[in-house]
């Protein structure tokens, strides 16, 4: 039935269009929506052809939807303090009226064991995505099928030498983070770095 859906759309962005307006709305026995829409905007007649309703209605209904990034981790604190290093980010406060986690903890009956179970990290800027850190008792043991590119050398707007020195100071503050250089790139005008952070989840600078 979802065209009878879009039809019914169709017809209320019609009705909410403009004011005043006046038009009309078909369909057919393939079940496709026609019509046209009379506006009398500032004065001005003009006949509006239907899909401009029907792709108002399609932006609305597929706006993009926020993400966020999860890692099992053998010590949520310590690699959401790494991870907090790698992109900027800063380690998540605690809620409105705790001045630390602790005191959060304390006022939640959350006993000492379970305190380092979680931990996050978020872009101050709250312009990227929240990272969660979940403890988990088994480690790693095979290659991500995914991994993130920390964007440190600026991108293409940069120049070349410019974005491998940008890329090599900040490789060299996460090895003294406890991260690990796997292998480096340098093809066709692209230079990255593969690198492990301190549980050995791989990630590229670039």
């Amino acid at each position: 039935m979802d065209w009878l859906r879009r039809s019914l759309i169709a017809v209320s962005l019609v009705a909410h269009a403009t004011e005043p307006t006046n038009g009309d709305v078909d369909l057919d026995a393939n079940r496709s929506v026609h019509g046209r829409v009379v506006t009398h905007d500032a004065g001005v007649v003009a006949q509006l052809p239907l899909s401009v309703f029907t792709q108002r209605q399609r932006r609305i209904e597929f706006m993009s939807i926020p993400i966020q990034v999860t890692f099992d981790a053998a010590d949520p604190a310590a690699l959401a303090e790494f991870w907090a290093v790698a992109l900027g980010y800063e380690v998540q406060p605690p809620p409105a009226g705790f001045s630390t986690w602790d005191e959060f903890a304390d006022a939640n009956n959350i006993p000492p064991e379970n305190r380092n179970d979680l931990s996050a990290v978020v872009d101050p800027d709250s312009s990227g995505p929240r990272l969660l850190f979940q403890r988990v008792p088994e480690g790693k043991t095979a290659k991500n099928r995914m991994h993130l590119d920390v964007n440190a050398g600026g991108g293409h707007g940069v120049d070349f030498a410019d974005r491998v020195t940008a890329v090599t100071q900040h490789v060299d503050m996460l090895l003294d983070h406890g991260a690990r250089k796997v292998e480096v790139f340098d093809r066709r005008g692209e230079f990255w770095i593969v690198m492990q952070d301190p549980e050995g989840n791989e990630f590229c600078v670039q």
